[in-house]
């Protein structure tokens, strides 16, 4: 996860130097993408438990 982190602060830094690289949104498409993997990995963890 620290990954992630310091990838969305590079993202989020480019963005302040250079608004045309549409960084912002390629820093919320990937926080969208991680929030989905996050929440299937819950929902898989909670049918593991659940059927145990």
């Amino acid at each position: 996860m620290e990954n992630y982190e310091r990838v969305l602060s590079g993202f989020e830094a480019a963005a302040l130097k250079d608004p045309g690289l549409n960084s912002s949104e390629e820093v919320q498409q990937i926080v969208t993408l991680l929030d989905k993997i996050d929440n299937s990995i819950k929902v898989s963890l909670q049918k593991l438990c659940f059927n145990a």
